[in-house]
């Protein structure tokens, strides 16, 4: 800014005072500019203190001040010269952004700068950037009614903007059709007798996700469920030759609300909870790669809720803090799991990430489970896999917490679904130890098992099917329960297939339709 116009702004703005005062003030802003401007903020501070000193009136100078306190980090002296600012001028739009900003990116208090945002964004309705961390900031507070008005206000201004039309369809809700392939092929030279494959069928979420399962090929030999009704299809293929290939492909239709559950300490207490209850206790135990009873996973747990008592919301937002800041995210090939990760493992992921929330939560006795799915990701050249945690309350809810989107956006991911997140399965134990699928077989020669197995899945949106307001009801599939896959291996697919299911009738129904409509044609014609 030049000279003659610091000049007219003192002359306009500055109530009268000493002249020989206002002239110094302003020789030390104009030589403390080009400093500023130039990146070396620390001999611009002394200066700017000086022209704030001399002419305290002036906006303009105590501003650049407070925007050089700032570049040096000297973030509560900024802080103090913005407020001075907005008591001085109500309308400087740039002045309460930059407050907001302090409190939410330096003090990392989203409460405190949500008004100043709001304020700039009031003030300057038109900005862009004033719009998206407002419209963000809701996000991560978890309102996400009011990151939707924002978002929406912000896309008829801006004429779609593509990262606020992005935004809008993660908080608006969605429908999606999923489809999972899984490819088996014998690789070996010989025969394999029997073959069975147990693959996880994806389950509802109440109430922020329904589940619709529509097809699946080839038709399987059985449904059942374990224990605490995680869905499993069976199937059973005989005398797979040497070069035999199949491809298994289930197809869902998906409709997530996004939903805030609004978790606050002192809302559940680990007396709340009836360990005796089946569901409860069982989440509360160890598995492979969660492994809960671990002296290492034991003592971080101790350490890490020392301050919570009994308030398990308070000891959630522990662990989930520490999970998020102090993992290093890189994508592995393989799941290593909880003890794996706090033992400082580098190949850490969203499966450690969810794994060692799950592995620390169930230690301090809050029933906790792993959600593996996928992230729609629009923009993206391909959807991603992904896994989350999700915690019980004693009301029966089952709340999502993401630790590893988390590492951005706490508010967001703590207690709060947005519609880009797809749960597909939780972990079934009669699998543990195999991801989705297991296979097992039969070879009369005994040889080496040479089955290989890939998968894939296709992710396409839709338009909503259901009523989008409507919660979305716990799952009441009637399936039989088992215990152990030697169970369902039991059941001869050559007796399964005179057997009723509810996919059995699916298909039946499916098959008579065409029958119908034959016989009516038929009757028509002889009634002429």
């Amino acid at each position: 800014m030049n000279r003659l116009w610091i000049i007219i702004l003192v002359l306009l703005f500055s109530t009268p005072g000493d002249a020989q005062l206002r002239t110094e003030a302003i020789e030390a802003y104009n030589e403390a500019v080009p400093l500023l401007n130039g990146g070396q903020c620390d001999r611009a501070v002394a200066l700017l203190r000086k022209a704030v000193r001399l002419a305290p009136e002036e906006v303009t100078f105590r501003r650049g001040l407070a925007i050089c306190l700032m570049e040096t980090g000297q973030h509560e002296a900024a802080l103090q010269e913005f407020r001075r600012v907005v008591e001085a001028d109500p309308d400087d739009h740039e002045a309460f952004y930059q407050i907001g900003y302090i409190y939410s990116e330096i003090f990392q208090d989203l409460e405190q700068a949500l008004p100043y945002y709001e304020r700039a964004a009031q003030l300057q309705p038109v900005s862009t950037i004033y719009q998206k961390t407002l419209g963000l900031t809701y996000e991560r507070l978890g309102q996400l009614d009011n990151a939707r008005r924002v978002y929406e206000d912000a896309s008829r201004r801006q004429n779609a903007d593509e990262w606020v039309e992005k935004r809008l369809s993660a908080n608006q809700p969605a429908a999606y059709r999923v489809k999972y392939r899984l490819f088996l092929s014998n690789n070996g030279r010989s025969d394999v007798r029997k073959l069975h494959l147990w693959v996880s069928v994806a389950r509802d979420f109440p109430p922020h996700q329904a589940t619709e399962f529509v097809a699946v090929h080839p038709p399987v030999t059985q449904l059942v469920q374990d224990s605490v009704g995680n869905p499993l299809a069976y199937f059973a293929f005989e005398d797979v030759p040497s070069g035999w290939k199949q491809t298994v492909e289930f197809d869902y239709r998906v409709q997530i609300n996004p939903t805030m559950y609004h978790l606050q300490p002192g809302m559940v207490y680990l007396a709340d909870y009836d360990r005796t209850k089946r569901q409860i206790s069982h989440y509360c135990q160890p598995e492979r790669f969660v492994e809960v009873d671990h002296p290492q996973i034991q003592a971080k747990m101790r350490e890490l809720t020392r301050t919570s008592g009994s308030d398990a919301i308070r000891a959630m937002r522990e662990i989930y803090d520490f999970v998020r800041l102090n993992l290093p995210y890189t994508i592995a090939e393989r799941t290593h799991g909880a003890l794996y990760a706090l033992s400082g493992g580098s190949e850490t992921d969203c499966s450690e990430f969810s794994a060692l929330f799950t592995a620390l939560s169930r230690a301090y006795g809050v029933p906790t489970r792993q959600v593996h799915g996928y992230l729609h990701q629009p923009d993206a050249a391909e959807n991603t896999a992904h896994a989350w945690a999700e915690i019980y309350l004693p009301k029966g809810q089952w709340v999502p917490i993401d630790p590893t989107s988390g590492r951005d956006s706490p508010e967001q991911f703590f207690g709060n679904i947005n519609s880009i997140q797809i749960g597909m399965w939780t972990p079934s134990r009669l699998l543990e130890g195999h991801d989705h699928w297991l296979i097992s077989e039969y070879r009369e020669d005994q040889s080496m098992p040479e089955i290989d197995s890939d998968v894939d899945y296709q992710i396409e949106v839709i338009p909503l099917w259901r009523n989008a307001d409507r919660p979305v009801p716990e799952s009441s599939l009637d399936l039989p329960v088992v215990t152990s896959l030697e169970e369902v291996m039991q059941i001869s697919p050559f007796e399964k297939r005179s057997a009723v299911t509810p996919l059995t009738l699916i298909f039946l129904g499916i098959a008579f339709v065409p029958m119908l409509v034959v016989v009516a044609l038929k009757f028509k014609q002889e009634s002429w």
